[in-house]
C-alpha cells in the first residue's frame, strides 16, 4: 500500500536501492561467520527521511551536527535533489522546537475544543472505531444570515479539520457534522475545501459525503497510532470515558453501606474514613449524623486528604480503644480551620477541616463567604466527639 499513488519513476529508484541493499547484505552474509548482525534497521532521522521526506516539503530541519551529515550523505546516495534541502539549526538563545512553535501543538493536541479564526470551534470525540467532529458557530455574530453564518464557519471548519487530522494522527471512519446547509452548492463549496486541504495529506482519504442527516463521512487510512495512543494513556480517575460520579453519588453510596453494615452489627463503634470532598454531601445534603443516630451507633468520622474520594472505608469496633482518636479542642477554644465548602442548604454556614476532624462552622455573613481552601479561626461551641466540630467563625487568618 505505500506504493499506491507513486510514480513509475519512484517505485524503479526505491526497487533499485532495496537491491543495491540486498547485494550487500547477501556479500556481507557470506563473507562473515555467525554470530554477526547482518542489517541494523535505520535511526529515526534516516527512516523519516527516507519515508516521509519528499519533494513535498521546503526543507528538513535539525539541530545535531551529527545527523544533519549523516542525512545529506544519505539523501545524496538515494535522492541528491532533496539533500540541499536539509539545514543544520545553531542556536545557543533557542530551541529548535520552540523556534517553530512545535512545543505548543502537544497541548493543543489533547483539548477537545478547537477554535476556530471568527469565533466559531470543532468539538472532537473519540469512539472505539471512529473520531465524531462537531462544529459549533460558537461567538461568531458577523453576519445575521443563518445561511452565511453556516457557510462561513463550515469552510473554516473543513480547513481545520484536515489539519487537526494530520497533527492528531486520526484515521478510521471520521464523521463530521457540519453547521446545517440548505444549499446543495453551498455543501460543494464545503466539500471541495476539505478536499482541497486533505490533498496535503500523505495519507490516503476518501469524502464519502453528506448523510441524509447533514453529516458529512470521511475515511482516513491508518499506518500509525493515534498521537491519544502514542502520547497519552487512559485516565486513571475515569478510565477514558470523560467522566467521574460526582461526590454526592459516592456519598449516597457511603450512607447505604454504613446502614447496610452497622444495622446488623453489634459493635457500638462506627469508624467511618471519607475524602473531604465528600463531606458536605454525606453530614449536609444526606444529614449522616441523623441516620446514625437511628442505628443507635457512636460515630467515628476521619477525614483524609490522600483518600480519593470515590474510596472510603467503615468499620466497626466493640472498644473505643482500638480506635485512631485525635485529641479532641475545649469548647470555648480558638482554633484554625481549612475551609472547604458551604453548606448548601444555608449560606451562612460552611464546612471545613480541623486536623482529621470534620468542622461545621457558623456565623458567615450571606453571600460573604471567604474564597475556599484557606484557613480561619473558629471558636469551638459545640462537639461531638469523634464525629464533628461545631464553631464559630471569627476571622480569616
Amino acid at each position: 500500500t505505500a506504493s499506491e499513488g507513486r510514480s513509475e519513476e519512484e517505485i524503479r529508484k526505491d526497487f533499485e536501492s532495496l537491491y543495491k541493499l540486498w547485494l550487500e547484505l547477501k556479500e556481507k552474509a557470506e563473507r562473515l561467520s555467525a554470530p554477526v548482525l547482518l542489517y541494523r534497521d535505520f535511526a529515526l532521522h534516516i527512516r523519516l527521511a527516507r519515508d516521509v521526506f519528499d519533494e513535498s516539503f521546503d526543507s528538513f530541519v535539525v539541530d545535531n551536527e551529527t545527523y544533519y551529515n549523516e542525512l545529506r550523505t544519505y539523501l545524496k546516495r538515494i535522492a541528491p535533489h532533496l539533500a540541499s534541502r536539509v539545514s543544520y539549526f545553531k542556536s545557543e538563545k533557542e530551541l529548535l522546537f520552540d523556534f517553530y512553535g512545535v512545543n505548543d501543538d502537544p497541548n493543543e493536541l489533547f483539548t477537545r475544543k478547537v477554535w476556530l479564526p471568527s469565533g466559531g470551534f470543532l468539538i472532537i470525540d473519540y469512539a472505539e472505531a471512529m473520531t465524531v467532529i462537531d462544529v459549533n458557530s460558537g461567538s461568531y455574530t458577523e453576519s445575521q444570515d443563518l445561511e452565511t453564518t453556516a457557510l462561513t464557519i463550515n469552510l473554516e471548519a473543513a480547513r481545520e479539520i484536515a489539519r487537526q487530522l494530520r497533527l492528531r494522527n486520526l484515521s478510521g471512519i471520521i464523521s463530521i457534522d457540519f453547521i446545517d446547509m440548505r444549499s446543495e452548492e453551498d455543501k460543494r463549496k464545503v466539500i471541495d475545501t476539505l478536499r482541497e486541504e486533505l490533498s496535503k495529506d500523505k495519507e490516503k482519504t476518501i469524502i464519502v459525503g453528506f448523510t441524509n442527516l447533514g453529516v458529512l463521512e470521511m475515511t482516513r487510512r491508518r499506518r500509525q497510532n493515534p498521537f491519544y495512543e502514542t502520547m497519552g494513556q487512559v485516565c486513571p480517575h475515569c478510565y477514558g470515558i470523560g467522566y467521574i460520579v460526582k461526590p454526592y453519588f459516592v456519598a449516597s453510596k457511603i450512607l447505604t453501606d454504613i446502614f447496610r453494615k452497622a444495622s446488623k452489627a453489634q459493635e457500638r463503634f462506627l469508624y467511618v474514613e471519607i475524602s473531604p470532598k465528600i463531606l458536605q454531601p454525606l453530614l449536609g445534603d444526606l444529614e449522616l449524623l441523623d441516620v446514625v443516630d437511628t442505628l443507635d451507633k457512636t460515630l467515628i468520622l476521619n477525614l483524609n486528604h490522600n483518600l480519593d474520594y470515590r474510596k472510603y472505608k467503615i468499620k466497626l469496633y466493640k472498644n473505643p480503644r482500638n480506635l485512631p482518636l485525635e485529641e479532641l479542642p475545649q469548647r470555648g477554644e480558638k482554633i484554625v480551620v481549612q475551609l472547604l465548602e458551604a453548606d448548601h442548604n444555608d449560606f451562612t454556614k460552611a464546612w471545613g477541616i480541623y486536623e482529621n476532624m470534620a468542622v461545621l462552622i457558623k456565623g458567615f455573613k450571606k453571600m460573604t463567604l471567604p474564597e475556599y481552601n484557606i484557613p480561619v479561626e473558629v471558636r469551638v461551641t459545640d462537639i461531638k466527639p469523634y464525629s464533628l466540630l461545631i464553631g464559630e467563625f471569627l476571622a480569616m487568618r
